[in-house]
């Protein structure tokens, strides 16, 4: 979810829901939720599209995601919407870029893996995309180096690499790495942790982006079905030098059981019972992230879902930019998932 990009958090000023109200600079915009299974994502999309509508943010740690769609701010621009399959996306990728389609979320609930496709009419200047293929989390940083170097960041994990059974099934992991017009060369490195508040992620992420490495990715690969057990971070910077960063610049990781606070959202994603969030701060009236729970009940859980959402009440306006939703195994009895939506200030995306 970098969100798509994928996908939030700093050091947090409070904890505890925060009930802000939307910017007063925004009306409330409708919000429409699309569930990823049985093809019909695709369809949903690009019809909400010709609404006006655009897709925000695609749900992360629900057996089956669910995509969210948002009234566009201002005069609505054309967008449509593709799936395809991520086992075929090294291969296609270069030729759909050059047809005007970026990557903009993954649904692995659904069968086959498939990642999400937006194009813009008129054509966006999207840059140049690449994909890298890596084995584990280990060789990541090793894997990304020679796009690194010629300006690539990576902004999506497409595909997490798996190691198979009995040495059969293993696949590679996937990251799509996007370059800006004139980029300089850059020089990448990932930092994991794993113990329960990320101690031994936070303290060394706050001191690499001190010291001018900047935030691309968190990721947190399942180590079962419902249990994301160690969480990587991404960080690159330019090779010209690594001059200190800005105060705001200072990334800070940390583990809320409700994520939200002071701060522009970079990352979010599920960890263990919480979430796994990093922030940089930013003043209050323009970085104020919020956030709206909602349940979704035991039979909406499953893949594909079978209770036609009924027990599923999420936003239907927000103010705000939707960038992230993720999910947990909820503590109610019964079971189901807690689901958070991140917003932000329009304009606040990193």
């Amino acid at each position: 979810m970098p969100v798509t990009r994928t996908l939030a958090g700093a050091a947090l000023a409070a904890l505890g829901l925060l009930t802000a109200a939307p910017s007063a600079r925004v009306a409330a915009r409708d919000l429409r939720w699309a569930p990823a299974v049985d093809g019909r994502l695709a369809r949903e999309l690009n019809g909400y599209a010709r609404r006006g509508f655009r897709l925000a943010a695609i749900s992360d740690g629900l057996p089956c995601e669910i995509a969210a769609v948002q009234a566009q701010d201002g005069p609505p621009r054309a967008f449509e919407y593709r799936l395809v399959p991520a086992r075929g996306i090294p291969a296609d990728l270069a030729a759909l870029v050059a047809d005007g389609w970026v990557p903009r979320g993954t649904t692995h609930g659904a069968v086959p893996d498939a990642v999400v496709l937006e194009r813009a009419t008129p054509r966006e200047t999207s840059g140049a995309w690449r994909v890298v293929e890596f084995e584990s989390y280990s060789t990541l940083a090793r894997a990304l180096a020679p796009a690194a170097a010629e300006g690539f960041r990576p902004r999506l994990v497409l595909r997490q690499p798996f190691g198979g059974l009995f040495g059969r099934g293993r696949t590679t992991g996937v990251v799509a790495a996007a370059r800006a017009e004139g980029a300089d060369p850059r020089e990448v490195t990932v930092l994991s942790g794993a113990k329960g508040d990320l101690e031994d992620l936070g303290a060394p992420v706050a001191e690499a982006t001190r010291a001018g490495w900047q935030f691309d990715l968190v990721q947190t690969p399942r180590t079962t079905p419902d249990r994301r057990t160690v969480a990587h971070v991404v960080l690159s910077r330019t090779r010209a030098g690594a001059a200190a960063a800005r105060a705001g610049d200072v990334v800070t990781v940390s583990t809320p059981s409700i994520a939200l606070g002071v701060g522009r959202v970079l990352g979010i994603a599920p960890y263990q019972d919480r979430y796994v969030t990093a922030t940089v701060p930013v003043d209050l009236a323009s970085g104020v992230t919020t956030t709206e729970r909602a349940w979704l009940g035991p039979s909406d859980a499953t893949c594909p879902p079978v209770g036609g959402f009924r027990d599923f009440h999420p936003p239907r306006r927000a103010g705000d930019d939707v960038v992230a939703v993720v999910a947990r195994p909820s503590d109610r009895q019964g079971g189901g998932y807690d689901v958070l939506v991140v917003m932000q200030a329009p304009g606040a995306r990193p």
